[in-house]
């Protein structure tokens, strides 16, 4: 087992032996590539009540999120809407229609 990363190389010599004194190689390069996704624990359901103008404001709901990684430590929190209109990170006026 080799000590790796996303991205990082590998030279592996294999050497082969006839029993006879005679051998020979070859080098296979390995890559590390982290395939597996990160885990996120997300803040629980809130109910939010609506400003005067019936828009939600989304609060910033990576303060209570974290995740767990097989190769990583650090991470990006974003967020996305299910509505057409783009959240950023921190607070976010969304416009929700009242039907």
């Amino acid at each position: 087992m080799l000590a790796s990363g996303e991205g990082m190389t590998h030279t592996v010599t294999v050497t082969v032996s006839d029993g006879n004194g005679n051998t020979n190689t070859c080098t296979v390069v390995l890559t590390g590539d982290d395939v597996t996704p990160p885990t996120p624990t997300c803040e629980g359901p809130q109910t939010i009540a609506l400003n005067p103008y019936c828009t939600l404001i989304v609060p910033d709901l990576t303060n209570g999120a974290s995740a767990t990684d097989n190769c990583s430590a650090s991470f990006t929190e974003s967020k996305s809407c299910y509505w057409s209109r783009t959240c950023i990170r921190g607070w976010s006026n969304i416009q929700l229609p009242l039907r």
